[in-house]
């Protein structure tokens, strides 16, 4: 017999799957000569089709509403509950007399989908249906309308013996009530059953219960983890900060939803004891937690700028890129100093965010330095070709740093605005350094400009051996085939070059892949 009906089950599904919306007439009336054969597999396919079919379908459907069959009018009820056509809300609301609770159900819950207003005193009216289950669709068609009018005959239904009716009543007093209903729903939380206590703390916490917050702590508790974060929430959302020293135990559990949850309720709370606990989740391998905590911390506001500067120093540049971001969004202008000294961080990612901070911050640094750091980190290049000598002085002189990420930097900088401004790298090759001249030569290949040509030909007759090399390699980019001359021993017998003569001047750079005709090498590149 079991399986019996469970054939049939899938063979209704199946149908139901497959069911495509139908327009014409000839094709509504077939399905629903089908609503009406009595048959349980095709009176619920043609149910799904016709409401699939929309307002052609509704005044066939309005007639079956009146057929002597308790199927063919719940099917015609829920098909015209799908459709959400206001012409049926008079004739559903008379089918509220229906003798059949079934179909007084049914017809509760169309109402609720459709959500007219007017339907509201009617449906109030069945709210002394001796079936409690009928109450219950009742209480949710309510809570689905949303109208106001609703609030206080509902207030009663809290202590309705279906659960499913206070369910569904402190959902729509939490929804639609003011503080004058909050004492009705305390008692809710200590409830049986554990899906009216979620509900009690949801709709307490929308209210801003204060009244409640004792006893929310004491949910936190709970086994049942619904009701466990359904309390966290209506704390976070109470804002008392009485709740933020439990909230803080939570997180030390493992679920991801639930430290999501606590860390937006701290967040809200916005109290300096749960800053730093929410700045460790921007740590956590969860993607979706990181994303709560950032969330938090932005919510909280000036109360976490100390930490966030803090965290610019973090040895993870996925949590100074956080800080960054959070403190461009908050908007302290105590956050200044700090971004401009990760302008240079070795992560990108890091530089950039510090510099959409600053700007978020409205703020553009006086000193030259940390002006150019500022619009290196943001690709500004024209800015710094509009700066002139003083901003190629400068490059020219980090090109010779014995830092290597400044060096790095310099190089990048020199590279694109030398697109805007080429004399402003082809000055560079006059160097005294042979690594200036090298940087500057291996930047003018990747520029690509014209205009590069005979100063990196006069090049090729440099007294250093990595200056030539990089010269030769860039003219071989511009279009010019030039031989690439050999290396040189370092080591000789002859008088030595100058200490520029290394080809990798300064002890961190990496060889490029060789080719047939390049296999020199490469201007070291860190994380840009």
């Amino acid at each position: 017999m079991q399986k019996s009906i469970g054939i049939v089950l899938f063979c209704v599904a199946l149908t139901i799957s497959s069911a495509r919306a139908t327009t014409s007439e000839d094709q509504i009336m077939l399905e629903i000569d089908r609503l009406r054969s009595g048959d349980l597999i095709d009176n619920r396919v043609a149910m799904t089709r016709l409401a699939a079919a929309g307002r052609p379908a509704v005044k066939p459907l309005l007639e079956c509403l009146g057929d002597r069959r308790e199927l063919v009018r719940i099917s015609a009820a829920e098909a015209l509950g799908r459709i959400g056509d206001p012409r049926a809300v008079e004739p559903l609301i008379k089918l509220l007399n229906d003798q059949s609770h079934a179909v007084r159900w049914a017809v509760a819950e169309a109402l609720g989908r459709i959500g007219d207003p007017s339907a509201v005193e009617p449906l109030m009216g069945q709210l002394r249906d001796p079936e409690p289950h009928l109450r219950g669709a009742v209480v949710e068609a309510l809570n689905k309308i949303g109208d106001p009018r609703a609030v206080e005959p509902l207030i009663q239904f809290l202590k309705d013996e279906n659960p499913d009716a206070r369910i569904a009543s402190a959902r729509v007093v939490g929804r639609l009530g003011t503080a004058a209903t909050i004492p009705a729903l305390l008692p809710c939380l200590n409830d049986e059953h554990a899906a009216v206590r979620q509900a009690a703390a949801e709709a307490l916490g929308r209210l801003g219960a204060s009244d409640a917050t004792d006893r929310l702590i004491e949910m936190l508790q709970e086994d049942n983890t619904n009701v466990r974060l359904a309390a966290a929430e209506a704390l976070g959302l109470i804002g008392d900060p009485r709740a933020v020293p439990p909230l803080l135990e939570l997180l030390q559990q493992h679920e991801a939803r639930q430290r999501i949850i606590v860390a937006t309720a701290l967040g809200k709370i916005n109290d300096p004891m749960g800053v730093n606990a929410v700045v460790g989740l921007l740590r956590d391998d969860r993607r979706t937690v990181r994303d709560a905590a950032a969330e938090a911390l932005g919510a909280m506001g000036n109360t976490a700028v100390p930490a966030l500067i803090n965290c610019l120093n973090d040895f993870d540049p996925a949590i100074c890129t956080a800080a960054a971001e959070l403190l461009g969004r908050i908007g302290h202008p105590d956050a200044r100093v700090s971004l401009v000294a990760v302008l240079t961080h070795e992560s990108s990612e890091v530089r950039i965010a510090a510099a959409q901070a600053l700007q978020q911050l409205d703020y553009l640094p006086d000193d030259l330095e940390a002006r150019i750091d500022y619009y290196i980190a943001g690709t500004n290049w024209r800015d710094i070709a509009d700066l002139g000598t003083p901003a190629y002085e400068l490059l020219v002189e980090r090109l010779q740093s014995p830092d290597s990420r400044q060096r790095i930097l310099a190089f990048e900088a020199m590279q694109h605005v030398g697109k805007h401004n080429i004399d402003f790298v082809i000055q560079a090759l006059q160097s005294p350094h042979p690594g200036t001249r090298i940087f500057a030569a291996e930047a003018l290949g990747q520029i690509g400009n014209k205009e590069a040509v005979a100063p990196l030909q006069e090049l090729l007759n440099d007294e250093n051996q990595g200056v030539r090399r990089y010269a030769a390699q860039s003219l071989n980019r511009l279009g010019h085939s030039v031989p690439i001359p050999e290396r040189q021993p370092i080591h000789t017998t002859r008088q030595p070059e100058p200490a520029y003569e290394v080809e990798e001047p300064y002890g961190e750079q990496t060889e490029q892949p060789s080719s047939d005709d390049d296999n020199l090498p490469g201007i070291p590149v860190l994380d840009l």
